[in-house]
Order: C-alpha cells, then structure tokens, then sequence
C-alpha cells in the first residue's frame, strides 16, 4: 500500500507538530491515539489507528522536519493553513 506523505515544515517545530496532531484529532474523532514517542536524538511521533490503517505524525530532528505518512489521504485538512 502506498503512503501519503505531507511536508508540513523544513525546520524542526513542536508548535507545528501539536497543531498538526490537534487537526488530526478534531477532523478524525474516530482515530485512535497511541502514547506520543520520543526519540533519544527528540524526535517525537504520534501513531494514530483506524481498522489496521496507521497515520503517524513526526517532528523529526535527525532530518529535521515536521510530516505525516499515512496510509489514508488526510483530504479534510489543509496542511498548507497549518
């Protein structure tokens, strides 16, 4: 299956990755939300399910970037206002 992938932000952000996560959890009341990650390097990651279906959101400090990869197209939410 493949992914979709939506570039949020070219610098790392935890602003940007709660708002992210907030718009997730407000448009996709039915996902369920796993226990938020935080890597060694501080990378953080939010899973979210539905059915076997995954969206994962990262604020990623080794490439130093804020995106979601999920298996479902996020169409509902306008990344670009985020």
């Amino acid at each position: 299956m493949d992914k979709y992938e939506y570039n949020i932000s070219s610098e790392n952000s935890p602003e940007k990755f709660k708002t992210i996560c907030s718009k997730i959890e407000e448009t996709y009341s039915e996902f369920q939300k796993d226990v938020l990650l935080v890597d060694v390097d501080g990378t953080t990651i939010q899973v979210y399910h539905i059915n076997k279906l995954e969206v994962t959101v990262y604020d990623d400090y080794e490439v130093g970037a804020v995106y979601v990869l999920s298996d479902l197209d996020l169409k509902e939410i306008n990344f670009k206002r985020c």
